[in-house]
């Protein structure tokens, strides 16, 4: 029988070795309860396990010990510093006891590159820390976990010598470690090598989530509830895939620095970014590469263009709702997105001064088509400078275009419509900026037209205008007409002016009053063979035009009281028959220019100009009857008849008022009689 204590074998070896000596037989000792000279079986298993525990707990105590030193002396943040120059992370405080779970207070997180700046603030946070992964020089965190994350980004300038740049630079977000301005580099940047680049860390974040309290983006700054969650990885220099990332608001303010832009702020937006190449990333690559939906809504409290253009646009009082369903497709837009917008607006822009209510929408009937109408339903202009000015009242402004969208970066119009039914004003003082400040005005004015615009934003279409009650009063003299005008008319590309074709003209009533001479009426209608002019509030103005008059009488105002021989002489050759004209006018800074190249009254000829300054009316005239040529001048609202003037003396007179060129030689030959 085999004995496999080695106590009981001991026994019996002495117990034999006693009996062969001869010696008393010692009987064997019981084991029980005998005293043993080695560990017991429970002390042999308590050591084992021990030995296990020491094995299984001393990486985890050696885990915890170092990780914790190494969040308390910097050494962690440090180590991720050093390997991503472009990324800084600072911690307040952090510890951990179960491994790769670790709370994080007062964590802020700062990335740079030679084009933008990020900034994040994490006051609460538990994320998994992906330890291992140091080794393969990556920053990977899983399953973070904040509350109440600031979110700041800002792109850098090339300076700040603009005003309006210096202005919005102003409101951006002043980032901690940051100059106050972000300013580029100057000059290009040293190219990295490939060894520089792969010795880079990458940083990566998994099942990320937290609640969002500040989003400030430039000038625009989000104060309210937010949701964040997503997942990226950032390979510097080289990749950057953002994954589902969805960015929730409610229930929050958009400020433009102390100025309230927008409130009651509700939005859903979700981004994905994949793989992405940013080793030498442009606008219109990211753009190309974005999948986004969003969904916006809010109510617009004020408008901060001022920070983007000279000119002013402000909200009404009852400010205005923006809404927007938006789908991207790597930078297409998806068919169905929309946006409308409806607000009351005032905006200037000198000598104008717009109020009214604008009711836009825009939708993606089919992939890289947009349509977008706008509504005014009413609008009042204040036109003029601030010492008088003119309202225009305009209703069911209506206009309607259509862009090419292969992509949000290329965007083209491809042509539209605007429709104005009718655009009233109860003055003429609107016509300050074409006859000077210096003209008493009076009347009334309505106007309607249509028109398509085609790409390079010349319009084409028809006009229909009236003023009734006309009364300007020059210095010399004065008309009064009513006044109709139907007709075409063609834009310059990109608006900056246009011009009138085959207008016809009607003056029903019209009439001419000089000082010392009684007033004559006749109607009159013509055909204005082209109005053009530059600007959209005109800078210059110019017409030629051929006109039918039914009284004469009308031309021979200036003589009406002249007792001479030529005065009588004129208006017994002019008579009250009908009259015809042909001829041009100019106006520009204030300053009035006509000529007449023939008008034709009875047996009497006329040619000549006018000038109309702010100091008063000059002109010259050649009168033709019965063969004989009379000169008219008028200096400064004074007129003088000067008989037996020949075409030569004309041309030197128009010279001298500018309106004949010293190239042009004598131009004013006049037609026999008929």
């Amino acid at each position: 029988m085999a004995v496999s204590d080695p106590l009981v074998v001991k026994e019996s070896f002495l117990s034999a070795e006693a009996r062969a000596d001869g010696a008393k037989a010692i009987p064997a000792r019981a084991t029980t309860g005998a005293r043993h000279d080695g560990p017991t079986p429970r002390q042999r298993w308590r050591k084992r396990g021990l030995v296990a525990l020491a094995v299984v707990l001393g990486p985890y105590v050696a885990y915890v010990v170092l990780l914790n030193l190494a969040f308390a002396t910097g050494l962690f943040t440090w180590l991720v510093n050093k390997g991503t120059p472009d990324f800084r992370m600072e911690i307040g405080s952090a510890w951990t006891l179960v491994p790769g779970r670790v709370h994080v207070k007062d964590c802020t997180l700062r990335v740079e590159d030679s084009n933008l700046q990020v900034f994040f603030v994490l006051p609460e946070s538990v994320v998994d820390v992906d330890v291992l992964a140091f080794f393969d020089r990556t920053v990977h965190f899983e399953r973070a976990k904040a509350r109440d994350v600031r979110f700041w980004f800002r792109q850098k300038v090339e300076g700040t010598a603009d005003p309006k740049l210096a202005e919005r630079v102003a409101l951006y977000p002043r980032i901690p470690g940051f100059e106050a301005i972000p300013l580029k580099a100057p000059g290009p940047k040293p190219p990295k090598t490939p060894e520089d680049i792969a010795k880079l860390w990458s940083i990566q974040l998994d099942d990320t989530e937290g609640t969002l309290s500040d989003l400030w983006l430039e000038e625009y700054r989000f104060k309210g509830s937010g949701y964040i969650r997503g997942a990226f990885r950032l390979d510097p220099l080289r990749k950057l895939d953002l994954r589902a990332t969805r960015l929730e608001l409610r229930d929050g303010v958009v400020t433009v620095g102390e100025h309230v832009a927008a409130k009651d702020v509700l939005a859903s937006i979700r981004l994905a970014i994949p793989n992405l190449d940013v080793s030498a990333l442009e606008a219109p690559t990211l753009l190309r590469t974005l999948d986004a939906k969003i969904d916006l809504g809010a109510t617009l409290v004020a408008a901060p263009i001022r920070l983007y253009s000279d000119e002013a646009l402000s909200l009404g009082d009852q400010g205005g709702r923006i809404a927007m369903t938006i789908g991207l497709q790597k930078g297409v837009l998806e068919s169905g997105s929309r946006l409308s917008l409806d607000l009351d607006f005032s905006a200037r822009k000198a000598p104008v001064t717009l109020h009214g209510g604008v009711i836009v929408e825009a939708k993606v009937g089919e992939v890289g088509r947009v349509d977008v109408i706008a509504r005014i339903p009413s609008a009042t202009a204040l036109v003029g400078d601030d010492a008088g000015k003119t309202a225009f009242a305009a209703r069911n402004v209506e206009a309607f275009a259509t862009l090419a969208l292969p992509s949000v970066d290329s965007p083209s119009f491809e042509g539209g419509t605007v429709t104005v039914g009718s655009l009233d004003a109860p003055d003429l003082r609107f016509l300050t900026p074409l006859l000077g400040p210096g003209v008493a005005r009076a009347g009334r004015f309505h106007a309607s037209f249509n028109g398509k615009v085609d790409s390079s934003f010349v319009a084409r279409g028809s006009v229909m205008a009236t003023a009734t009650g006309v009364d300007l009063a020059f210095e010399g003299a004065r008309v009064k007409a009513t006044v109709k005008v139907a007709g075409a008319y063609t834009s310059a590309p990109k608006l900056e002016g246009g011009r009138i074709t085959d207008a016809k003209i009607e003056a029903p009533t019209v009439s001419l009053e000089i000082p010392r001479a009684p007033e004559r009426a006749a109607s009159i209608t013509g055909v204005a063979q082209e109005v053009s002019w530059v600007g959209l509030v005109p800078k210059s103005f110019s017409a030629r035009a051929l006109v039918n008059g039914s009284d004469s009488r009308i031309l021979t105002v200036p003589v009406m009281r002249d007792e001479g021989v030529e005065a009588m002489a004129a208006r017994s050759l002019v008579g009250s028959g009908p009259f015809r004209a042909g001829g041009s006018i100019h106006v520009a800074g204030g300053v009035v220019r006509a000529r007449i190249g023939q008008a034709v009254a009875g047996k009497v000829l006329v040619t000549g100009g006018l000038v109309q300054k702010p100091t008063g009316l000059d002109a010259a005239f050649l009168v033709r009857a019965l063969g004989l040529n009379v000169g008219l001048g008028i200096t400064k609202g004074e007129v003088s008849v000067k008989p037996l003037k020949s075409p030569e003396w004309l041309d030197g007179e128009l010279k001298r008022l500018g309106l004949l060129s010293a190239a042009e030689g004598s131009s004013q030959k006049v037609a026999p009689e008929k």
